[in-house]
């Protein structure tokens, strides 16, 4: 019988260390673009943002969505709903990117030069940033009423909503409404009285909570478009798009969880094509999102959005068929 001399033997351990070596990385690799890893996760991508949070929420149902906020990496790597979860987390980074591209884009704002502002503008800017501030008082207050998470993932891009508007005001030295941030207490009387309405009718049942959850990003794209079309200031147009942009994301959320209860939202304030236009369209938040975080691939610090939901489900399926393949090679090499 033939002996295996030592320099075969360092030979053959040598090429089973360099094919682990291989197979982890490539694995590694795979899993971060497949459930979001690293990059466009849940905890990563998404980075706490609410509006992330919800929409997958609403697209993949509670049984499948990653409450915690690490868990699709750890512990959840051959699970199917580590897969569906991580995958469609991934997105996180192309709804909203990251806190880093965020902070940039405000502190560019907030270091360009000032802008013309008319007495319209200034108007606005103050109303909206009630707005605001009423979509998150009433969110807040229908999460502690029925406990569905959407509200309280959305309440928190609320909070950042109206941080942006407070950045213009800072900036153009303007006088905040907010004195004493108290929740359902507003300046203007049309606020308050909305926020009633909206309270009232928000605490007869989950489903018309989700309703009025719809009227807010209803009446709050109404708004933002109106106003838009209305100033020539750069930095209100810049602010608002995005606004505009997270409420229609926040729309098709909502619609979703109203769909999923057997019912229906008609719109109010936006004509129906609008709302039609909005429900058809991918999900997006220019220049706070990445192209590959909406296609499930994982990337935190993206500067545009393409793709949405849609993409996101076929990407996350090449990569798992991909990673599916690797371990069968690995098996059979080491058989």
């Amino acid at each position: 019988m033939k002996s295996i001399t030592n320099t075969e033997r360092n030979i053959k351990q040598g090429l089973l260390l360099a094919s682990f070596v291989a197979f982890f990385t490539l694995a590694s690799f795979a899993s971060t673009y497949a459930y979001g890893g690293n990059g466009g996760g849940y905890g990563a991508g998404c980075r706490g943002d609410a509006t992330c949070r919800a929409e997958r929420q609403a697209q993949m149902g509670a049984g499948q969505y990653a409450k915690n906020s690490n868990s699709h990496t750890h512990g959840m790597w051959g699970t199917k709903q580590g897969r569906q979860s991580g995958g469609a987390t991934g997105a996180g980074a192309g709804h909203h990117g990251n806190n880093e591209a965020r902070m940039a884009e405000i502190d560019k704002i907030k270091n360009s030069p000032l802008l013309p502002l008319s007495e319209k503008d200034k108007d606005t800017l103050v109303y909206m940033r009630e707005e605001e501030k009423l979509a998150r008082d009433v969110y807040l207050s229908l999460y502690d009423k029925w406990g569905e998470n959407i509200f309280s993932n959305i309440s928190k891009s609320e909070q950042r909503h109206m941080d942006m508007v407070k950045v213009l005001l800072d900036k153009y030295n303007l006088n905040d409404p907010i004195v004493n941030d108290i929740r359902g207490e507003f300046t203007d009387e049309t606020l308050q009285n909305l926020y009633n309405d909206l309270i009232a009718q928000g605490n007869k049942s989950p489903l018309d909570a989700l309703k009025v959850g719809a009227t807010i990003e209803d009446v709050d794209i109404y708004d933002l478009e109106n106003a838009m079309a209305e100033t020539e200031n750069a930095d209100i147009i810049n602010i608002y798009t995005k606004l505009r942009n997270a409420s229609e994301n926040h729309m098709r959320a909502f619609y979703k969880q109203i769909q999923a209860n057997g019912s229906d939202y008609e719109a109010q304030y936006i004509t129906d094509d609008r709302l039609e236009e909005i429900l058809s369209a991918e999900n997006r938040n220019h220049a706070m999102g990445g192209a590959q975080g909406a296609r499930g691939y994982g990337h935190a610090n993206g500067t545009q959005n393409t793709a949405g939901p849609v993409a996101e489900y076929g990407a996350q399926k090449t990569q798992m068929s991909f990673i599916e393949k690797i371990l069968s090679w690995f098996k059979f090499w080491t058989w």
